[in-house]
C-alpha cells in the first residue's frame, strides 16, 4: 500500500505534466537550444497584373545552405523560393542569442529553366501595385516565441547587375557601390549591431530604411508560426538609384533596375513557460524516485 505522501507527490507530477502537454502538444524538445523547424511549410507570392490578381505557391522545407536550393514556384513566370535556418540572414552573429533561431525566407528570379536574372521578376505586373508574400505553418520541434521586433526584408541586385549600369550624366561609369538594401520593423533590434558589423551602411546613400514594413504574425499552435508582409513594388528601387544609366531592356515594370532576389528574415526563441512547465513536471517525478 503506497504512502499518502507518495501519491500526492504523484498527483502533483501528473498535474504539472498534463498541464505542460496542453501548452505544448507537440513538444519534443531537440538536441539544442535552439528551435528546429520541421517537415515543410507553404510558400507563396502574388501581385496585380493587367489581367488581374496571380498567386504562385509551392511547399518548401526549411534547410536550405544556398541557390542550389532553389525551386522554381510552378506557374510564375520568373519566380523561385527555398526557406532556411540559421543560415544566409543578414543579421550579424552577434546580434543572435544562443538559444534564437533565424528563420529566412527567400525568392529568386528564378524559371522553369532555372535563374534568369535578366527578365522582369512579375512579368505583366501592374506599376505601382503592391506585392504579399506569405509563409505559412512552419512548425517547430517545441513551443516558440517569435521576436517580431526582428523581422527585415533584404534586397538584393546581383553583381552583374550593379556592374552593367553603363554610364551616368558625366560620362562616368555608373554602378551601385552597395548591392543591399534593407527594410525594417519601426522597433527593430540591435540596430546598432548591424552598423557595427557594415551591414546597414551609410554611404552614398544609407541602404537601410527604419520602419517601413509590417509583417503579420500569427501561431496556429504554440509550435506553429506563420507570417505574411505586403510591401509596394516600388520598394524594389535601389536606394542608389537616380534614374541614370539602365541599361536597355532590364528595367522591371516601375521603370528602374530590379533586383534578383528578396528575403524576410525573422528570429523565435523556446516559449519560456512550457519549457517551465515541463521541468517543473520533472523535477517532482525525480523527488519521487
Amino acid at each position: 500500500m503506497s504512502h499518502p505522501n507518495q501519491r500526492n507527490r504523484f498527483i502533483v507530477a501528473l498535474t504539472g505534466l498534463v498541464f505542460a502537454g496542453a501548452f505544448a502538444p507537440t513538444v519534443q524538445a531537440g538536441p539544442t537550444s535552439q528551435p528546429q523547424p520541421i517537415g515543410s511549410s507553404t510558400m507563396s507570392i502574388s501581385y496585380t497584373t493587367t489581367a488581374g490578381n496571380v498567386m504562385f505557391s509551392g511547399l518548401r522545407t526549411h534547410d536550405g545552405t544556398g541557390p542550389g536550393d532553389v525551386a522554381h514556384l510552378t506557374g510564375a513566370p520568373n519566380v523561385g523560393a527555398f526557406s532556411a535556418h540559421n543560415a544566409l540572414g543578414r543579421r550579424p552573429a552577434s546580434a543572435q542569442g544562443a538559444d534564437e533561431t533565424l528563420m529566412r525566407h527567400g525568392f529568386y528570379k528564378f524559371g522553369s529553366s532555372g535563374f534568369n536574372i535578366a527578365a522582369d521578376f512579375f512579368q505583366d505586373m501592374t506599376p505601382g501595385s503592391d506585392i504579399t508574400i506569405a509563409i505559412e505553418n512552419v512548425q517547430f520541434d517545441r513551443p516558440v516565441q517569435i521576436q517580431e521586433d526582428t523581422a527585415l526584408l533584404h534586397i538584393l541586385w546581383d553583381i552583374d547587375q550593379v556592374d552593367s549600369l553603363g554610364l551616368n550624366g558625366e560620362n562616368l561609369p555608373r554602378s551601385y557601390v552597395n548591392p543591399n538594401n534593407h527594410h525594417t520593423v519601426a522597433n527593430l533590434r540591435d540596430v546598432a549591431e548591424f552598423q557595427n558589423q557594415n551591414v546597414f551602411r551609410e554611404n552614398p546613400e544609407p541602404n537601410y530604411v527604419i520602419g517601413d514594413i509590417a509583417p503579420s504574425f500569427w501561431q496556429p499552435q504554440p509550435d506553429v508560426v506563420s507570417v505574411s508582409l505586403t510591401f509596394p513594388y516600388e520598394m524594389f528601387r535601389h536606394s542608389e538609384d537616380d534614374g541614370l544609366g539602365v541599361p536597355a531592356g532590364l528595367p522591371g515594370p516601375g521603370g528602374f533596375l530590379e533586383p534578383f532576389h528578396f528575403h524576410l528574415e525573422y528570429l523565435v526563441v523556446p516559449e519560456p513557460s512550457a519549457g517551465l512547465l515541463l521541468a517543473v513536471g520533472g523535477l517532482v517525478i525525480r523527488r519521487r524516485r
